[in-house]
């Protein structure tokens, strides 16, 4: 925002579209000093010096932009929002006045109203955008991913590196929107339909419509694509682009509008679904089932008495407290214990689908430690389930609690999805490809037998398996489960032919070509992918896809195949694909084999292995083979301790085997401590404390 003489015909820094020289050449040497300041860190003066000329009368879009930047810089976060205001309303086309106020939206969780400003901005702003523009972009991308409108988030993102490529923050924000497991695998990409016929004499502005679209650049077009849809009104390819253009916009209602055209156009069931699913994705309430989700906490009147009863309980499981997970830098004591509270014993022999429990909440229970009472403080919880939870603890514990425990309310959450996310408590010594076993199972349940019977606002209030009874409600019990399907399968792979089965739905079919000529195969349908029909090259591109998306299922398959095919073999193209297996192998003996493999063909390549070695290294712990672990620890330190991530990976082994000592003595002192009595503290706890042990009440000024 250079603003010396020299520069008059720099572009003003208010956002008017026009230069120093002809907006404001009278305040340019005063817009030199509050530079002066700026740089030199002098914001207090520079926003004195502000304030001033705006006070004699000089409101000109210049200062007040000036204004808003030297008051974040300073963290006046009240005045922010109203200079915001007061900027938009003498401006109100201002692009950087409609950013700052997107700003302070995005910023007090009004992520679709903080949109809509933004869109207006975008559409007036230059190829070069000021500071505050660009902010702005990145404040209201990151406060739709948190509310779940993923899609118009990650086109935020995707335009924000369009205009600066190395930006790392935008790098960061989008790399977590791809690997989070709370964003559907449909709105990690943008919806496309099928790809317009290389014959028609519109098909090049197409293709830049559609380029526009996948990077974010969309928003200067808008009118454009209107225009080009309504020329073209019988086309596929343009329905689907108007999907894709929709959803990117979080506009819901007009991208459901576009949903229904396009799946009334489409030759193929899945491309409809699709659409429909893409649509409902965009809204606040994709399933029409959102429930309110509590954090509790309940007083405890008589601690000695809950205490005997929680113990007394075979539902309830108590663990010893890690106290180091609860640094907590003085604010507050950690809890005396932590409680599982089970819908039924733990099963007595081997865990089975069966018998094994499932958890209904996670409790800390804070005794008397401190000047407060005794409480309970529980994991966040849904709706149906805190009532559940409520009874079971009366029952256990009357009497030795107040009658009332205090919520709160933090989100909502889909019914659906959270019945997905039902914990199974599995013993500690019960092996992980076992626990694995069992969840899939648990999974696979819930699809088939629990889940089609939850009533759905999205249907009507019908549940899945009622509606898919009716003919004409089909394609949308179909793109229901897409939805669905978009969350559940990137970790597990359920078959959800298995559901559309079980409903009398239409099945979807293996993939086994580039479908109507598509460059990409979608990225939901990745995990279905009939591997023997496509060469590693192929393959490679969409595992390429798979892992930057976090579709782990999908990944492990495609790497498995890769692996496997001739011309991968001791060819670099294997290389991604033993990376993958080599994290999700279960098999020691399996797995070095694939880090010797990897490490060949990394040093065949000229580079450094250590990434190799921290693989084995873990490995080597895995087979118990001490001997090794010390050579691999060896080389590690002597020969790559200055490479990235080496050091920090030495230090967590260390914390490791130090810590894997401790959790062994502290479950044998519980399982002592069981069979004899509750948790007893010896006294009030203290700072520096692991628990109790003090001759006077903690208080946090101490």
């Amino acid at each position: 925002m250079s603003t010396d003489q020299t520069t008059a015909y720099a572009y003003c820094p208010g956002g008017t579209g026009k230069k120093i020289k002809f907006c404001c050449r009278d305040l340019l040497p005063e817009l030199s000093s509050v530079q002066r300041m700026a740089e030199g860190e002098q914001f207090t003066a520079a926003l004195q010096h502000v304030d001033r000329l705006l006070a004699s009368g000089k409101e000109r879009p210049c200062l007040l932009a000036w204004r808003g930047l030297l008051l974040r810089a300073l963290g006046r976060g009240n005045e922010i929002a109203a200079n915001a205001e007061r900027f938009l309303a003498q401006y109100p086309d201002n692009r950087v006045a409609l950013a700052d106020m997107a700003s302070v939206l995005a910023n007090q969780g009004k992520a679709t109203e903080a949109l809509r400003l933004l869109h207006q901005a975008l559409a007036k702003a230059d190829e070069v955008w000021e500071e505050q523009i660009f902010d702005a972009v990145l404040e209201v991308a990151q406060a739709l991913c948190s509310e779940q409108l993923s899609g118009p988030g990650r086109s935020l993102l995707l335009l924000a590196l369009n205009v600066d490529k190395d930006n790392y923050v935008a790098q960061q924000m989008l790399r977590n929107l791809y690997r989070s497991t709370s964003v559907s695998l449909l709105a990690k990409e943008t919806f496309q339909g099928p790809p317009c016929p290389a014959e028609v004499p519109w098909k090049k502005e197409y293709d830049d419509l559609a380029a526009a679209l996948q990077d974010g650049r969309w928003c200067k077009t808008v009118d454009r694509f209107v225009q080009f849809a309504e020329q073209h009104p019988d086309s596929v390819s343009v329905a689907g682009l108007m999907v894709g253009l929709w959803s990117t916009m979080g506009d819901a209602q007009r991208c459901r509008q576009a949903a229904d055209r396009f799946a009334a156009m489409a030759q193929d069931w899945e491309d409809a679904a699709e659409a429909l699913a893409v649509a409902m994705l965009v809204d606040d309430d994709p399933l029409g089932d959102l429930v309110d989700v509590f954090h509790a906490e309940w007083e405890v009147s008589d601690p000695e008495k809950f205490e005997q009863a929680m113990l007394g309980n075979p539902c309830v499981v108590c663990e010893p407290v890690d106290y180091r997970s609860y640094d907590r830098q003085g604010e507050s004591p950690p809890p005396k214990a932590l409680y599982r509270l089970l819908d039924r014993p733990p099963p007595g022999g081997e865990p089975t689908l069966e018998n094994i429990p499932i958890q209904l909440a996670k409790i800390e229970y804070y005794g008397r430690q401190t000047d407060r009472p005794a409480r309970l403080s529980f994991q966040p919880l849904g709706a149906p389930a805190w009532e559940t939870v409520k009874e079971a603890l009366l029952r256990t514990a009357s009497g030795a609690m107040k009658p009332e425990p205090t919520t709160q309310m933090v989100w909502r959450d889909s019914a659906s999805l959270m019945l997905f996310r039902t914990a199974m408590y599995c013993p500690l010594a019960l092996q992980r490809h076992r626990q694995e076993e069992l969840r899939l199972q648990h999974l696979r349940r819930v699809m088939l037998e629990q889940w089609p019977d939850q009533p759905l606002g999205v249907l009507g209030g019908l549940t899945p398996r009622s509606a898919a009874a009716d003919l004409a409600k089909r394609l949308l019990v179909q793109a229901v489960i897409k939805v669905v399907e978009g969350f559940i399968v990137a970790r597990y792979p359920l078959d959800f032919n298995e559901l559309r089965a079980a409903l009398g739905l239409e099945l979807a079919p293996p993939v086994e070509s580039l479908l109507d000529g598509r460059e990409n195969i979608p990225l939901i349908r990745l995990h279905r992918v009939a591997v023997e029909r496509f060469s590693a090259e192929q393959l490679n591109e969409m595992l390429v896809l798979a892992f930057e998306r976090d579709f782990r299922v999908a990944a492990e398959k495609l790497a498995a195949a890769i692996v496997r095919k001739p011309d991968a073999e001791n060819s670099p193209v294997a290389m991604l694909s033993l990376l993958v297996l080599v994290r999700s192998c279960q098999d020691p003996q399996q797995q070095l084999e694939y880090i010797r493999k990897g490490r060949a063909l990394t040093l065949q390549a000229g580079r450094s292995d250590h990434l190799w070695d921290m693989f084995e290294l873990e490995n080597s712990m895995m087979r118990n083979d001490v001997t090794r672990f010390k050579a691999v620890f060896s080389h590690l330190a002597q020969e790559h301790m200055y490479e990235e991530g080496v050091a920090e990976h030495l230090q967590y082994f260390m914390a490791f085997i130090e810590r894997a000592a401790r959790d062994v003595q502290a479950q044998q002192q519980a399982a002592a401590d069981a069979t004899t009595s509750a948790p007893q503290a010896a006294g009030l706890w203290m700072p520096g404390q692991d628990q109790g042990g003090g001759g006077k009440l903690w208080t946090p000024d101490e």
